[in-house]
């Protein structure tokens, strides 16, 4: 099936098919060690395929800048590429499939095409601002999903879980199911496909990119927990769709709560 890709777009999914068909994920990593922050990981193939995408971008677009989580540069809010090249990379060591390839590039503060790569899902998300998603190089459009979701992001719902026992149960009662995937990669991925919301504190630009371009692309609402619109300088990002008041009304109560 042929799709009109741009050339950024195209760049994306081309790059997607060569880390498919040059990185083995199923192998043992050689190396992996922590970042200061004890929760933050990062193997010696995330580094691989950092350098990978670089290249790859520089080849078409050699003045453009690159933002990367494994890369010492700094962010241009005005345009840029934003790299994350392994998204969960904890999970990738310990073997689990949630986690992915995180490619979106941003023009004047807006992020206008992205893409997400999950290698042992074998999915791969494309969305360019005002033409739409693809899910597997097809047109994606969503249907009337009755799974409902809650996915966190926040370390401390895995870390200090007696905390928020109490919010966890207001939103199981309310017909949610609670994820904790550690992932934005993967769970842009299932509420892509589902009708929940997801919540994640403390993010860095790159790990949302792809998400927010995604969501509004698919019509959904991106905020940030303080329920204003997101922007690039943003440190949160919720998501949901067509949620109702008393919905509406639990979110803005876990967050006055200040539970995240």
């Amino acid at each position: 099936m042929k799709n009109n890709y741009t050339k950024r777009i195209n760049t994306i999914n081309n790059i997607f098919h060569g880390i498919q068909k040059n990185f083995n994920f199923n192998t043992q990593v050689k190396d992996s060690w922590s970042k200061e922050n004890i929760n933050e990981w990062v193997s010696d193939l995330d580094i691989e395929i950092n350098q990978y995408i670089q290249n790859q971008i520089k080849k078409l677009f050699p003045n453009d800048e690159i933002y990367s989580e494994e890369s010492d540069n700094k962010l241009k809010l005005s345009s840029s590429w934003i790299i994350d090249p392994i998204d969960g990379t904890h999970n990738f060591l310990i073997g689990s499939s949630s986690f992915g390839v995180i490619i979106a590039y941003m023009r004047s503060n807006e992020i206008t095409c992205c893409g997400i790569l999950l290698p042992k899902l074998d999915e791969s998300w494309l969305s360019e601002k005002g033409k739409g998603v693809w899910l597997n190089n097809r047109r994606y459009k969503r249907i009337n999903f009755k799974f409902k979701p809650f996915i966190f992001g926040h370390s401390a719902l895995r870390y200090e879980n007696s905390k928020y026992l109490n919010l966890l149960k207001d939103i199981d009662e309310k017909g949610y199911s609670i994820r904790l995937n550690g992932s934005t990669s993967s769970d842009t991925a299932l509420l892509a496909k589902s009708k929940g919301v997801m919540i994640h504190t403390s993010t860095k630009l790159y790990d949302v990119a792809s998400s927010v371009c995604i969501f509004r692309e698919l019509g959904a609402e991106v905020l940030d927990i303080n329920m204003k619109k997101w922007t690039p300088k943003s440190t949160s990002i919720l998501i949901f769709y067509n949620l109702q008041e008393k919905e509406r009304k639990l979110i803005k109560g876990l967050i006055k709560k200040n539970l995240f």
